[in-house]
């Protein structure tokens, strides 16, 4: 998933890049789309909107995954016990129990 989303990234980022719109910020990444977009042909902000929509679903999706891997991790006591570890979150503890 994370791949894919990279890959949608770049993806807008090259369409951007062709009017001479460049996104910088990975933090603002929506927001600097959004007020980039505005000053793009029709066709173009369509093209644009339609990849948002598919990384905002990705972007739904990984969150809805991780929160459940996480409640599972709380429940268990060898997940815990790992996560007591400096920089060990959750998501790690659980890599590592495979």
């Amino acid at each position: 998933m994370l791949n894919i989303a990279r890959e949608l990234k770049g993806t807008i980022r090259g369409l951007l890049k062709m009017y001479g719109v460049k996104i910088s910020s990975e933090a603002r990444f929506f927001e600097d789309i959004e007020s980039a977009k505005k000053r793009l042909p029709d066709p173009v902000q369509k093209s644009i909107e339609a990849i948002l929509s598919s990384l905002r679903e990705i972007e739904r999706s990984r969150k809805e995954i991780d929160d459940a891997l996480i409640e599972i991790g709380k429940k268990d006591e060898d997940c815990k016990r790992l996560t007591i570890i400096t920089g060990v979150g959750v998501l790690t503890a659980l890599i590592y129990m495979r």
